[in-house]
């Protein structure tokens, strides 16, 4: 079975997605998301949550 990345959790002023702990993947995503958001580059923002939502992971 196929899982993906456990959304945001409920209740946060903005609902993004969480990356899988011990995922290279969508660590990788995770630090490029809070580069470009420190950048002031929220399309950059929208497409790393993106990614990281639609990241598949075996097993769950």
């Amino acid at each position: 079975m196929v899982g993906q990345c456990a959304p945001g959790a409920a209740g946060t002023a903005e609902r993004e997605p969480v990356p899988r702990e011990g995922c290279d993947v969508c660590q990788a995503l995770h630090r490029q998301r809070e580069s470009a958001r420190r950048a002031g580059h929220p399309r950059t923002v929208r497409s790393r949550n993106a990614e990281i939502a639609a990241h598949p992971h075996e097993g769950g």
